[in-house]
């Protein structure tokens, strides 16, 4: 988690990721992000996690989106 948490935090920075990480709960990452854009940040988002570390097993990431946490 550590290490997607900075891989995404680095593609943010870069540009290369419209949406802002504001909460991690436990397996979970909170990103604030425009609603127009949230369809290519979830994606981004989810190849940053999935090839953030190779293992024997494939990781997998859910994305969802909403317009607050409540909702989704």
């Amino acid at each position: 988690m550590k290490l997607a948490m900075l891989e995404c935090h680095r593609l943010w920075k870069a540009g290369k990721l419209p949406a802002e990480m504001i909460l991690q709960v436990h397996d979970e990452l909170i990103f604030e992000v425009d609603e127009d854009l949230a369809g290519e940040a979830g994606e981004t988002i989810k190849e940053a996690m999935e090839g953030v570390y190779e293992l024997a097993a494939p990781l997998k990431v859910d994305i969802k989106i909403g317009p607050n946490w409540a909702e989704i």
